[in-house]
């Protein structure tokens, strides 16, 4: 799991993932339909067709804009079977001199199953300023212990639009 993604769901997304990974016995990886000029800021799913859960032909990490091969941007959630451990140790540094998951879940699904899953659910990331205050507004307008939280919000946008 990554910490900049969070996923706002009645059925949490990882036991969403562990059904289809018991269902199909394969890696699972969450995805979210994105605008196509926002797929260069995430890795991205090329899959065999696009049903939910979809099989996943390969992946690419932060495409140049105009060359994803979908707008299925990958989520930070991972359901990963054990077999991609010797893959990451052979696996060379890639985009920003990292190791790239992407580049050995790319190895993985030609070795097996890998399956994208469109969670049900919101997606939310917090990877710039404006993004996390969203996300933590959107969490807590409906948290109890924060009172009347979500009228003070109404009031506040309310005076500023004055």
């Amino acid at each position: 799991m990554l910490g900049d993604d969070l996923v706002k769901s009645k059925v949490p997304a990882l036991r969403q993932m562990l059904d289809v990974h018991d269902r199909y016995d394969a890696s699972v990886i969450a995805v979210e339909e994105v605008l196509p000029e926002l797929t260069s800021r995430y890795g991205v799913v090329k899959a065999k067709n696009y049903s939910n859960p979809c099989l996943v032909e390969g992946l690419v990490e932060k495409p140049a804009p105009g060359t994803a091969p979908s707008n299925l941007a990958i989520l930070g959630r991972y359901v990963i079977k054990p077999e991609i451990f010797p893959i990451l140790h052979q696996t060379p540094f890639g985009k920003n001199n990292e190791l790239q998951i992407t580049d050995g879940l790319n190895t993985l699904c030609k070795q097996s199953n890998v399956f994208a899953l469109k969670l049900e659910g919101k997606w939310y990331t917090v990877g710039d300023k404006t993004e996390y205050l969203k996300t933590v507004l959107a969490f807590a307008v409906n948290r109890p212990e924060l009172g009347d939280f979500d009228s003070f919000l109404k009031k506040l946008v309310e005076s500023e639009l004055k």
